[in-house]
């Protein structure tokens, strides 16, 4: 979902923390377009930047552009225990899917290159410093986004609270890294063992 607080819109990636945001910015009177657009346009679940800007026309260049990005490898695993909530999940498993997986699923695809699902305008950051995000809302939100009742901030350290390395071979670190190049580059990010 893409949400909306002051002059800041959100866009919100598949399985990059998102929801933390909104728990801030619905404290503080934000909104989700979803349910509140801005000009009677209902719009997408995960909406990239280029469809809200489409959607969004003239009101899109109002907003700083806002999201969080997250580690290639993180976002795989994560995407996964969501696609698979019933089943039993196994390291073994997660291969399985990762190489069945077909590369054209759009933005649930753990294959997406996150920079191209936001484009250059939009200012991001790494999920894994989200403290950075808090401080930048805190400033140009004028908003008290570390609130015990809001967020604690001592629960996000570092988001990387468990160990990837076991999920991967060394061909599936690479079918990652081809995929998500662009991201790479772009982030610094390197796989656990590198």
């Amino acid at each position: 979902m893409s949400y909306v607080l002051k002059q800041m819109l959100f866009i919100h990636i598949a399985r990059n923390g998102g929801h933390a945001i909104w728990n801030i910015m619905k404290a503080h009177g934000g909104r989700r377009l979803k349910d509140n657009p801005l000009d009677g346009k209902m719009y997408a679940l995960h909406s990239t930047a280029e469809m809200l800007k489409t959607e969004m026309g003239g009101h899109y260049l109002m907003y700083d552009k806002v999201a969080l990005v997250r580690d290639p490898w993180q976002r795989a695993v994560s995407l996964y225990h969501m696609g698979n909530p019933t089943k039993e999940r196994s390291i073994d498993d997660f291969r399985e899917w990762m190489t069945n997986l077909k590369v054209n699923l759009g933005r649930f695809n753990p294959f997406s290159c996150q920079t191209k699902l936001l484009g250059p305008e939009v200012l991001c950051f790494d999920l894994e410093r989200i403290a950075l995000l808090y401080n930048w809302m805190e400033i140009n939100l004028e908003i008290q986004v570390v609130d015990p009742g809001i967020v604690d901030i001592n629960r996000f350290p570092v988001v990387r609270a468990t160990s990837y390395q076991k999920y991967y071979t060394p061909r599936l670190v690479e079918k990652i890294r081809q995929f998500n190049k662009e991201d790479i580059n772009r982030f610094g990010w390197r796989f656990e063992w590198e």
